[in-house]
């Protein structure tokens, strides 16, 4: 006598457990969907976060006032990018001494503080200290004085001077100190043009604000790190590298920007790595009144 599968015993036990098995079957079903889709929503979730942060800073830019807390509420349900927006507020309202948007910035501040102390930055002394802290720390400071004084540390690192010659024959020399503790990697890559005589006869991009060279280096890296320190600034007479077009993260090797002028809306997008001690002031008075037929280049540059 021959059996059938529906009088087998494993007959009998799949339709017992029919449900089971169903369920098992929807189980492996979804942990498969869920691997397969879960990275593409991940991805897809993170790139409109950074678009809607794109969308809110440049608001900023429009109608600080206006846009703050309606961009503040608006970005808090997306955990990527409220905290880069809260600093990025913060920093807008400091350098634009806007006492008001402190105050509402403050308590955010706080709040970020206790809760998202993951948001961390590299001290000078080697410790990781919270970027809410220490804007809010800022923010305090301002609050107690009445004001925000922008300043930029005494260098304390190497000293280099660079002559300025005019077409006009006119000469002027100017002094610069490096930070070479807190931009390593920028004060390198200049040092070793001077010692190599990289700068000397390099013909200079002059504007009343500042004063520009570049590719004085063809054996330059592909680029350099970013390395920002949020005390300095891009004051009247620092020394400034330049962001890599389309790489926000990376710095141009061999590109130097002496600012003549303040400058503080181009923070955080680029290294300060010196800062002139003698010799800004004639030459912020030579280029005040901009001359179309006159020219500047570095006559030498040399390490004192």
């Amino acid at each position: 006598m021959v059996l059938s599968f529906e009088d087998t015993p494993l007959f009998d036990w799949l339709k017992k457990n029919r449900f089971f098995l169903f369920a098992l079957v929807l189980l492996v079903i979804g942990i498969q969907g869920f691997q397969y889709f879960a990275p593409a929503l991940k991805l897809k979730k993170q790139t409109e976060s950074w678009m809607l942060f794109d969308a809110i800073t440049a608001d900023f830019t429009t109608d600080f006032d206006g846009n703050l807390s309606a961009g503040l509420a608006q970005a808090k349900d997306y955990p990527i990018i409220y905290p880069p927006i809260v600093f990025t507020a913060t920093r807008v309202a400091l350098i634009e001494d806007n006492a008001n948007a402190l105050t509402t910035l403050k308590p955010v501040l706080e709040d970020l503080v206790a809760n998202a102390g993951h948001w961390r930055t590299l001290s000078e002394a080697g410790e990781m200290n919270s970027i809410a802290g220490e804007l809010l720390a800022r923010v305090k400071d301002y609050q107690a004085t009445g004001g925000v004084q922008l300043e930029n540390p005494e260098p304390t690192g190497t000293k280099v001077k660079i002559s300025v010659t005019s077409s006009s024959g006119k000469t002027y020399d100017v002094i610069a100190g490096l930070y070479e503790d807190l931009a390593p990697a920028a004060c390198a890559a200049f040092l070793a043009a001077v010692e190599n005589e990289q700068l000397n006869g390099l013909e200079l991009t002059a504007f009343a604000s500042s004063l520009a060279f570049k590719d004085f280096n063809p054996d330059a890296e592909e680029g350099l790190p970013l390395e920002r320190q949020f005390g300095l600034f891009h004051l009247a007479g620092s020394l400034s590298t330049s962001m890599m077009p389309g790489e926000p993260s990376k710095q141009v090797a061999d590109s130097v920007v002496i600012y003549l002028q303040d400058s503080t809306n181009v923070d955080g997008g680029s290294s300060v790595f010196g800062s002139l001690t003698e010799g800004l002031e004639p030459l912020q008075a030579a280029l005040a009144v901009p001359q179309a037929d006159v020219t500047y280049s570095i006559t030498s540059a040399s390490v004192l």
